[in-house]
């Protein structure tokens, strides 16, 4: 049966200073090898954001900080995005912490 409307996903584009340094640090060794939901971009990476809780479990077992989980969480929360790429030229998200690397 042929679908007339393609499945579209929501992605979030915020500021790679919404993560530590060591986060980063984190995602760029592990993107694409351990965890196929991380993708590095010239700018910063991309989460996928499928299977959230079992995501954000794996997160925290490679030593994401809680302050990027909870960010995670209520972005995915909040807005309902499927996807979140941190862009170091993104903007800010107002209210929410930022650390200035």
């Amino acid at each position: 049966m042929k679908n007339e409307c393609p499945e579209m996903k929501s992605c979030l584009v915020c500021s790679t200073g919404h993560m530590m340094l060591e986060d980063m640090r984190i995602f760029q060794e592990h993107s694409q090898k351990t965890i196929n939901k991380v993708f590095n971009t010239e700018y910063g990476l991309i989460l996928i954001l499928d299977a959230r809780p079992k995501l954000l479990k794996s997160f925290k077992k490679l030593g994401i900080s809680k302050e990027l989980r909870k960010f995670i969480y209520r972005m995915v929360s909040q807005h309902k995005v499927s996807m979140i790429e941190f862009d170091r030229d993104a903007d800010l998200i107002a209210c929410e912490i930022f650390f200035d690397w």
